[in-house]
């Protein structure tokens, strides 16, 4: 019983493989047809003109010298007008006067009472 059952594994695997080769087959040739090209000849040489060659030449960069660009002379630097700013008491602030009750805490040493707590230990 054994025997006949590997006698018929080995049938069935023999056709599997047969038919996945014509499986492959067909698929190839469908892919060929879609993407049209012939793919059955590898060794085929493309109507290029030039001799067909066993390895391909290897890649050779373009030598490349870095050049300098030329210097040219800077103009000399001309200095802007400036307006002239007035300085003194009697210039007029940029800032916007502060209401005298802004509704902020005062600034540090600026009158307020001590803190009743114990300054804290340096570092």
């Amino acid at each position: 019983m054994i025997a006949r059952q590997k006698d018929e594994d080995a049938i069935r695997e023999k056709r599997w493989i047969e038919s996945e080769k014509a499986r492959l087959e067909a698929r190839r040739k469908e892919i060929e047809k879609e993407a049209g090209m012939n793919m059955s000849k590898p060794d085929a040489v493309e109507d290029s003109g030039q001799p067909a060659t066993e390895e391909p030449l290897p890649f050779v960069p373009e030598p490349f010298a870095p050049t300098a660009p030329a210097v040219e002379e800077p103009a000399p630097l001309t200095p802007l007008s400036t307006p002239s700013i007035p300085e003194g008491p009697a210039a007029p602030s940029p800032f916007a006067p502060m209401p005298p009750d802004s509704g902020l805490p005062p600034l540090p040493g600026g009158g307020a009472a001590p803190s009743p707590f114990a300054p804290l230990p340096p570092l």
